[in-house]
C-alpha cells in the first residue's frame, strides 16, 4: 500500500503572518493561555528534524504534505518531488479563511488532492525514534490501529463545567477537547471511550476520515468558523473515537515505551529518551516554555539527528 504523510506547519516567527493572526486573536476570545499561547505556533525548526527522522527510520512513506498558510520553510527543497506544500486555500472553504486554528484545519487534510488513502498524520514536533514498518500504522487487513492511553477521563462524567473553572494548563484542556470528542461519539454509536489518544503519529484511511467528517457535519461547520481555537471545538481525535466504535480501526493501549511526550522545559531530553526508548516521541510546546527552552530543544533535535535529509536544500 502507499501511505502518505502529512503535516500541518507555522511560523509563528514571521511579521507578517503573526499581523495577520493578531488582528483575529482578542482578549474576549482566549479563555485561557492554552489556546492561542506563543507555543501553538513558534518555529524552532522541529519540522526539519521530524523530516531526518523519517528519512531515518520510515523511508518507505510515498508523498509528503505540508500544509501551510502561504508559507514555505526556508530550507525545504521543494524540487524534490516526494514533498509538497499545500495551502489552507487548496482544502479550506474559502468563507473560514484565514484560519489559525490547527484543529480546524485538520477536520479538512483528508481534502489533500491526489492524498492516499492510507495517511499519516503527523505535528512537526513529532519524531520517529525506531525503524518502524507500515503494520505499526495498519493491520494485516489495512484498518489503522487507534493507539490510547489506558488513562481514563470519565472522572469529567457530570463535572465537567465545573471543572473547566479551574483548567489553567495544556494537559488539562487537551483532556477536555477529547472527552468532548469522545461524548459526540457516544451519542451517535451508544460507544464511550473513556481513554486518550496518544499525542503522536497516527495512521488513518482517508475514507474512514471523510466519514467521520461526514456524520459530525454540523461540529465540523461550527469549529471551521473558529479561526483561533476555542474550548468546545471538534478535532480529528474524533476519528480515532468513530473508527473504534464502528469497527473501522483496532484498540492499541500504548506505553511511554511505544509513545513518549516530553515537554520543551524539561532539563534532560536524551537521558528520558534512554530510559524509555520510545518508538516514538514528542516535544511538547506549551504556555510556560520559553525561547530559552526553545533554543536547547533545537540544539538536542540537531544533535539527535544531525544528518541532513533529502529534503532540505
Amino acid at each position: 500500500m502507499k501511505i502518505d504523510l502529512v503535516y500541518l506547519w507555522v511560523n509563528g516567527n514571521d511579521p507578517k503572518w503573526l499581523a495577520k493572526k493578531n488582528a483575529y486573536s482578542t482578549e474576549e476570545k482566549i479563555e485561557i493561555a492554552d489556546l492561542d499561547c506563543q507555543g501553538r505556533y513558534a518555529d524552532s525548526d522541529e519540522l526539519k528534524f521530524s523530516l531526518r527522522s523519517v528519512e531515518k527510520f520510515a523511508n518507505w512513506v510515498n508523498k509528503i504534505y505540508i500544509v501551510t498558510n502561504n508559507q514555505t520553510p526556508v530550507w525545504l527543497d521543494l524540487s524534490n518531488p516526494k514533498v509538497k506544500i499545500i495551502d489552507h486555500s487548496e482544502i479550506l472553504p474559502a468563507e473560514i479563511q484565514p484560519c489559525f486554528n490547527g484543529l480546524a484545519v485538520e477536520n479538512f487534510m483528508y481534502k489533500i488532492p491526489e492524498l492516499s488513502e492510507y495517511f499519516l498524520y503527523s505535528n512537526d514536533d513529532m519524531f520517529f525514534n525506531k525503524p518502524l514498518q507500515p503494520d505499526f500504522f495498519f493491520a494485516a487487513d489495512g484498518l489503522p490501529f487507534a493507539r490510547l492511553y489506558k488513562y481514563k477521563h470519565n472522572e469529567f462524567e457530570g463535572k465537567w463545567r465545573l471543572m473547566w473553572k479551574n483548567f489553567r494548563n495544556q494537559l488539562d484542556y487537551w483532556k477536555f477537547l477529547n472527552f468532548n470528542v469522545a461524548r459526540k461519539v457516544e451519542k451517535v454509536t451508544g460507544k464511550f471511550y473513556g481513554s486518550l489518544p496518544h499525542h503522536n503519529i497516527d495512521g488513518y484511511r482517508k475514507s474512514d476520515f471523510a466519514k467521520t467528517m461526514e456524520v459530525f457535519a454540523e461540529e465540523v461547520k461550527k469549529t471551521s468558523f473558529h479561526r483561533i481555537r476555542e474550548k468546545d471545538d471538534f478535532f480529528r481525535g474524533c476519528v480515532n473515537y468513530y473508527s473504534l466504535a464502528t469497527k473501522r480501526a483496532y484498540l492499541l493501549y500504548v506505553k511511554s515505551q511505544n509513545s513518549l511526550v516530553i515537554n520543551v522545559d524539561e532539563k534532560d531530553y536524551e537521558q528520558k529518551l534512554s530510559v524509555y526508548k520510545p518508538e516514538l516521541f514528542c516535544i511538547n510546546d506549551h504556555p510556560n516554555v520559553s525561547n530559552k527552552d526553545r533554543i536547547r530543544m533545537r540544539d538536542f533535535l540537531e544533535n539527535y539527528f544531525p544528518k541532513k535529509s533529502e529534503f532540505e536544500k
